[in-house]
């Protein structure tokens, strides 16, 4: 995320070339890039029925977690847990696809982060991310 935050830095012409840290926004954006990027390779047609209005019909797969598009256009899960006091993230988690490379990549980092954790203790700590 890193590398993207300082590429995108680069492209606007913000920055060239400068040591300076990362900004939490940078970060943000380029995370927000790259979950765009996955979840248009893999949920294309999810976004384009969302993004018209539709429902999703009842055979899809995705039908259950009751998806929706938030404020960045990004896919999340719906729920009954909107009402609730959380943060937005934890009730509307990011739907991404298991067989995408950054999915897998993300899990792996996290699995290292927590030393090599069991595999229910890794699912938690992903669904809260």
């Amino acid at each position: 995320m890193r590398v993207a935050a300082f590429i995108r830095r680069v492209v606007t012409k913000k920055y060239l070339f400068t040591s300076t840290p990362l900004t939490v926004d940078e970060l943000h954006k380029a995370e927000t890039w790259w979950f765009k990027k996955v979840q248009s390779e893999m949920f294309s047609e999810v976004i384009a029925v969302l993004k018209k209005g539709k429902q999703l019909s009842n055979k899809h797969y995705l039908k259950p977690l009751n998806p929706f598009l938030d404020n960045e256009g990004l896919l999340r899960v719906g729920g009954r847990l909107s009402q609730s006091q959380l943060e937005f993230d934890s009730p509307h988690p990011l739907i991404l696809h298991g067989k995408h490379r950054l999915t897998t990549l993300l899990v792996e980092h996290e699995h290292k982060r927590l030393c090599h954790a069991g595999p229910k203790l890794l699912l938690g700590t992903l669904q809260q991310c």
